[in-house]
């Protein structure tokens, strides 16, 4: 049979949001249209939004970068951060 490897990922947001209902939309936006979608997933084979990408740090973060951003308007994002199995770290910013 076929082996599958898991991996353990922490997303790391950081915005510009300014107040609890900001944060509170953030992290909804974040819980629904990421962690919910790929929590406990074969990134590879069962996440349609990353179907025919190579599976890395920085691929994952771009992609994480064009859901959340036009989500989250008007609030902006700075960076995203990604952990993976606790060893390896990637991060990903806006250029202003």
């Amino acid at each position: 049979g076929q082996r599958v490897v898991g991996h353990n990922y922490i997303l790391g947001v950081m915005s510009n949001a300014l107040d609890e209902d900001q944060e509170s939309t953030l992290d909804r936006v974040v819980e629904q249209a990421l962690i919910q979608k790929i929590d406990s997933r074969d990134l590879g084979s069962d996440v349609d939004f990353l179907k025919n990408i190579k599976i890395d740090e920085m691929n994952l973060l771009k992609a994480f970068w064009k859901i959340l951003e036009p989500k989250i308007h008007p609030i902006l994002l700075c960076s995203l951060f990604l952990e993976k199995d606790g060893r390896s770290q990637m991060i990903l910013s806006k250029d202003y």
